[in-house]
């Protein structure tokens, strides 16, 4: 794992102690990227993939509602999808 993937990953666990005080977007969005990260981090995405998640989800509410609720089989799909919306290129 790359040094800026650890310190995003420590970045997320530092957050979720001040997410009480965060606008709901946000928290959702954390929530979002730290499930995206699990999965990275449990090998079932490559870094593009993880990118990608961070990037789509990055000013849509809904898709991190949705994200957040999906099982990882899903969420893996949805990634899968979202690669072949942008061509297999991010």
């Amino acid at each position: 794992m790359n040094l800026q993937i650890d310190e995003l990953i420590a970045t997320v666990m530092s957050l979720q102690g001040i997410t009480q005080t965060m606008p709901a977007q946000f928290v959702l969005y954390a929530e979002a990227v730290g499930k995206a990260l699990r999965l990275y981090k449990s090998e079932d995405i490559n870094k593009e993939d993880f990118l990608l998640v961070v990037s789509s989800l990055k000013q849509d509410v809904w898709g991190c509602v949705a994200f957040c609720e999906m099982s990882d089989e899903l969420r893996i799909d949805w990634i899968m999808e979202k690669m072949k919306e942008v061509g297999g290129r991010y």
